[in-house]
């Protein structure tokens, strides 16, 4: 399970804070820890499962952020398995989503931002609902984000 917290000044997400298990994530943990405020979770797979891709998800810090797939990279790159220990990131961890929708996930969006030397990603801007991401073509290019990613996800635990 993927849990995703925001924080502020200046706004930003963290996945999966590190001061916890993975097991405590999977049992229901939100992110509202350590400064974050709980924002969304989803369920991803730990390995390559048809229809899929990778994402890597890479930290820094001054403030703590993450940044998933780094954009100077294409998909295929991080399908081949390379890590975000890239342009100054840190690699955490990565997991597998779908390239599409399928039949009970949920759209995932990821747009980046870059003021004063603070890149970081964010996903699905609060302006929006979880069923207006779903349903429309609304983007992460909102309020100074600029979208470079999507993928889908299972909102609850798949059986």
């Amino acid at each position: 399970r993927i849990v995703v917290g925001v924080a502020e000044d200046p706004h930003r997400c963290m996945l999966n804070h590190p001061v916890l298990p993975q097991s405590a994530y999977d049992e229901g943990q939100s992110m509202s820890l350590e400064g974050w405020q709980h924002h969304l979770g989803f369920w991803a797979f730990k390995n390559q499962m048809p229809g899929t891709i990778r994402i890597a998800v890479g930290t820094a810090d001054s403030p703590s952020r993450v940044m998933l797939n780094h954009p100077s990279e294409g998909q295929r790159f991080w399908n081949e398995g390379n890590t975000m220990g890239i342009l100054g990131w840190n690699h955490a961890f990565d997991f597998w989503v779908f390239e599409s929708p399928q039949p009970g996930t949920i759209r995932i969006c990821v747009g980046q931002a870059d003021p004063n030397g603070c890149h970081r990603c964010f996903i699905n801007h609060p302006k929006f609902d979880q069923k207006t991401w779903d349903e429309t073509e609304v983007s992460m290019t909102v309020e100074g984000w600029e979208q470079y990613l999507e993928f889908w996800a299972y909102p609850n635990k798949p059986e």
